[in-house]
């Protein structure tokens, strides 16, 4: 106005600014950007798993089909141990996508309480025999004689050593040895996976903007799970034994220290038989392969069986036919297995047995 002309100074004002409005927006645009691809990717990790469900269940019902029915043949067996190990590799690897989108979207839940870190070990150990079994290699554990109690999940927790360990399987040279260990240091429980390896232990040696590169699904599990935990993971390294791997290390949680006995879960052998008492079952699902494949290995097993594809079409098997257990599938089309699980409770029998898949 009259009283007020622009001079040189107040451009060079409104010039400084602007270029500090303008940084701050482009840093505040690619922080949403980001944002949205992390959400994008997190629900492409969900969906990826979700799908890989259906395939993997035909997959495994076919395997244990003729795991059951197959005549004696060495080459037959070999085959179906290569198919086995190769299917509970794929089968975790959708797990672990499944828990890093959860992480991602702050929908993974703890069940936390009060654990022996030696019972988590000696289970992990046993979950891993399928991927150290592949690789041919040996675990040497070694355990304290008194509890190292943590405030954890105990599945979760052994995942942490399950997905360790099958990153050792996989990156210890020929031959070589595979130590796991617990020990107690000073407030904390220190849990150690290495392996002779002839080289440098890859994944979380570098910088965390350098990380992601290195580091397997797996991996990456494995390091946000024990974080949610409140602990820290960190490479191990002896450039003398080439033993390389990693150190994880959880809070303790103790209260007292008693010599208290951890049994060794039964080594896994073949599954046992379901009882040969007749059954009517009625399986529930929108996946032709995944249903048709589970009815046929439970008519195996001497069981009646209807297959519905649908919410729908089992809503109606399950009126005609009166079976004594549903097996539903949970996502599906139209009405969820929720869904048609509280109809079937309400029209129909209470005792009925419902199972989820």
């Amino acid at each position: 106005d009259r009283e007020r002309q622009f001079d040189g100074e107040d451009a060079r004002v409104l010039e400084n600014l602007a270029t500090v409005a303008s940084a701050a927006y482009q840093l505040h645009a690619g922080l949403e950007a980001e944002r949205e691809a992390g959400e994008r990717k997190d629900a492409f990790l969900a969906v990826l798993s979700h799908e890989m469900r259906n395939p993997i269940a035909a997959m495994s019902n076919s395997l244990r089909y003729l795991q059951d029915t197959a005549t004696p043949d060495p080459g037959q067996e070999r085959a179906r141990a290569v198919i086995e190990r190769q299917l509970a590799q794929v089968t975790r690897l959708s797990e672990d996508l499944l828990d890093v989108s959860r992480i991602g979207r702050g929908l993974l839940e703890l069940r936390l309480e009060r654990t022996d870190l030696r019972a988590v070990v000696r289970v992990a150990r046993e979950a891993a025999e399928p991927a150290l079994a592949e690789y041919g290699r040996d675990v040497s554990v070694h355990l304290p004689d008194l509890p190292v109690m943590v405030q954890g999940d105990p599945a979760r927790l052994a995942q942490v050593v399950v997905n360790l360990l099958t990153n050792a399987a996989r990156r210890t040279r020929a031959g070589g040895r595979i130590s796991l260990s617990v020990q107690r240091d000073h407030h904390e429980a220190r849990l150690v996976v290495s392996s002779e390896t002839g080289g440098i232990a890859a994944g979380w040696a570098g910088p965390a903007s350098q990380q992601s590169g290195n580091q397997g699904i797996g991996l990456a599990l494995a390091r946000s799970l024990s974080e949610l935990h409140g602990g820290t993971v960190a490479t191990v390294s002896d450039g003398d034994r080439d033993d390389n791997g990693f150190e994880v290390r959880f809070p303790l949680h103790d209260t007292e220290h008693r010599a208290t006995p951890v049994p060794m879960p039964p080594r896994r052998g073949a599954p046992d038989r379901p009882r040969r008492r007749r059954e009517r079952v009625l399986i529930v699902d929108d996946s032709v392969d995944a249903s048709d494949s589970l009815g046929m290995l439970l008519r195996s097993w001497g069981h009646e069986v209807r297959t519905a594809q649908g919410a729908m079409a089992g809503l109606r098997m399950e009126w005609e036919f009166e079976p004594h257990a549903v097996i539903l599938d949970i996502e599906m089309p139209g009405k969820n297995g929720y869904e048609v699980a509280a109809e079937l409770r309400v029209r129909r029998r209470r005792d009925l047995l419902l199972i989820a898949l």
